[in-house]
């Protein structure tokens, strides 16, 4: 159940989101096979399992998280791919408080 989920979260991501962020949530899904590589092993699994299975799979995973942030750094020309809203001038756009009242 876990991998549909991480799954949809991924198409979900793709459907609507930026190439940085896709990095940045491939990043942070690593995590899972990581941790898996780790349970088998402190459960005297066998390595070939953690380290052919878990950690290739984290290996992959952290190559195409480097390669989804580079290219969307490199697309952006060094800057980030998100966008962050507009600072509004002093005056423009919001109510204005009065001192006198």
């Amino acid at each position: 159940m876990r991998d549909i989920a991480s799954r949809l979260f991924i198409v979900i991501v793709l459907a609507g989101g930026t190439t940085h962020l896709l990095g940045w949530f491939t990043l942070a899904a690593s995590a899972i096979p990581v941790g898996d590589a780790v349970i088998v092993l402190r459960s005297n699994g066998p390595k070939a399992v953690a380290y052919g299975i878990h950690g290739a799979t984290a290996a992959v995973m952290l190559a195409i998280s480097a390669l989804l942030l580079i290219a969307s750094t490199t697309r952006s020309g060094g800057r980030s791919s998100l966008k962050r809203p507009a600072i509004q001038q002093r005056g423009q756009g919001a109510a204005r408080c009065s001192p006198h009242l």
